[in-house]
């Protein structure tokens, strides 16, 4: 009886060790991971247990509790006959794949053959009505998996939830191409081992530069900036030796450039057939440049004969002009080509009659001219050396400033043109109206006087007239 108990104390020894080895690789159920095995142990890979929350069984791998999932076939069942080895499943599984179970047991490898791919082969004969359960699961692999030591994804990988990097993220063919979070709040953008672009911590994005504020007088380097900081909604850009921004329409005609005011246009920049054009606000004037002519709009659109150039209260200083001014209408009629002021010197010609006695000119004052157009204006104050007598003659001076016209001929020798004269002694005087004209179209006048009654001894004259020119 001694042997029987010793038997018996050897059995109990050895179920409670199989028991103990069992539990550390199957768990049983539990409604969450486990972390410690139910004997107490650290959990290992390739230990089980079922999760009752998800309905699955789930295998540790690489420190990481995986659901194994159930082929189509799922679960089979089989009741045994005494000493049946063989059980045929339906279907076929992959061998390695398959959990098989005997009255609920887990059986180790060693105890069932299932290199067939379709039978479940018992190393020894089960009893009649032992329950036989085969579990067929999908294929997997490990090496799909990365372990947290490092490893390397081929295809694409979906995360759910966060992704937590310490510096970087570096192109794995190009490890000077990187996005970096250098500082609380900020990320920035790394091409050839330099920083390209920074989003710093006011949300700033700065591209070739740290600045929000690139054009601003005390940074004044290259780079551009968007900023939404202290700066909200500033744009600012800044290069060396080049455009500092392109703005391209393609296809249609229209705006290039909107310029708004709280939401409201207030300009705009565009291009149409004509040419570019630079706008105002609705109902505002604008301008356009076209081929050969710098035009006026009104409202969007060309104007004709709507728009001032300046207003009473605000107005331009001078006017350069190379050409004519159009006024008051668009014909030849219409056209002046010239304004001019100046002096001019009167020579002394030829005498005769009462200006016989003239021997020269004294002095000269006011010698003044205006042309406007082919309008000359000439005007003259002479003191002469000698006497002018009472009675008709003819005086001539040379050196007007504009031949006069062959427009202006009354007859075949002369060219005429009108005007006054007054002739005046040295202590008083005498006025007479007298004719000037031009002759041969040179540039000479001739002032003549007709017989008048009065004292002679005149010595001064005083004239103007007006003539047509051709220069």
């Amino acid at each position: 009886m001694g042997y029987i108990g010793e038997g018996i104390n050897l059995t109990r020894s050895a179920v409670e060790t199989s028991k103990e080895e069992f539990f550390d690789t199957y768990y049983g159920q539990s409604s969450s991971e486990p972390t410690v095995d139910p004997n107490g142990n650290p959990i290992t890979d390739g230990d089980l247990y079922y999760d009752t929350s998800e309905d699955a069984l789930k295998i540790r791998v690489n420190g990481e509790w995986l659901s194994l999932r159930t082929a189509t076939t799922g679960y089979q069942q089989f009741t045994a006959t005494n000493g049946q080895t063989t059980f045929t499943v339906s279907g076929s599984y992959t061998p390695g794949f398959v959990l098989v179970t005997l009255n609920g047991v887990v059986l180790a490898d060693g105890d069932y053959d299932d290199s067939s791919g379709t039978s479940i082969v018992l190393t020894e004969g089960a009893a009649t009505d032992d329950i036989l359960g085969v579990y067929i699961f999908d294929t997997f692999s490990v090496a799909d998996t990365v372990p947290s030591t490092g490893g390397t994804f081929t295809g694409p990988v979906v995360f759910d939830g966060d992704i937590s990097i310490a510096d970087k993220i570096v192109h794995s063919s190009d490890t000077n191409t990187a996005i970096r979070f250098p500082a609380n709040d900020t990320v920035t953008v790394e091409t050839a081992g330099s920083e390209a672009m920074r989003i710093d911590s006011s949300g700033n994005v700065l591209v070739g530069t740290t600045s929000p504020t690139p054009s601003s007088g005390s940074v004044n380097s290259p780079g551009v900036a968007i900023s939404s900081g202290s700066f909200g909604g500033l744009i600012s850009a800044t290069r060396s030796g080049g455009a500092v921004a392109e703005f391209n329409r393609k296809s249609n005609e229209g705006g290039i450039v909107d310029l708004r005011k709280d939401g409201s246009t207030v300009g705009s920049i565009g291009i149409e057939s004509s040419g570019f054009y630079l706008d105002g606000e609705p109902a505002h004037s604008g301008i356009r440049f076209g081929s050969g002519a710098v035009t006026p709009r009104f409202n969007g659109s060309a104007d004709d004969g709507g728009i001032n150039l300046g207003n009473s209260s605000e107005r331009w200083e001078n006017l350069y002009l190379s050409g004519g001014v159009y006024l008051g209408g668009t014909g030849s009629a219409n056209y002046l080509d010239d304004y001019e002021t100046g002096t001019w010197t009167p020579v002394l010609g030829g005498v005769s009659g009462c200006f016989g006695g003239i021997t020269g000119i004294n002095t000269i004052a006011h010698a003044n001219y205006v042309k406007i157009g082919s309008i000359v204006y000439l005007s003259c104050i002479l003191s002469l050396d000698g006497s002018i007598t009472n009675s008709e003659g003819v005086i001539r001076f040379n050196g007007i400033p504009f031949a006069i016209s062959l427009n202006s001929v009354l007859s075949a020798s002369r060219h005429f043109a009108t005007g006054i004269c007054q002739i005046y002694e040295s202590h008083g005087g005498l006025d007479a109206d007298i004719a000037s004209a031009g002759l041969n179209n040179s540039t000479e006048v001739i002032i003549y006087r007709g017989t008048v009654n009065g004292t002679s001894s005149f010595d001064s004259l005083h004239f103007s007239m007006t003539y047509i020119t051709s220069e």
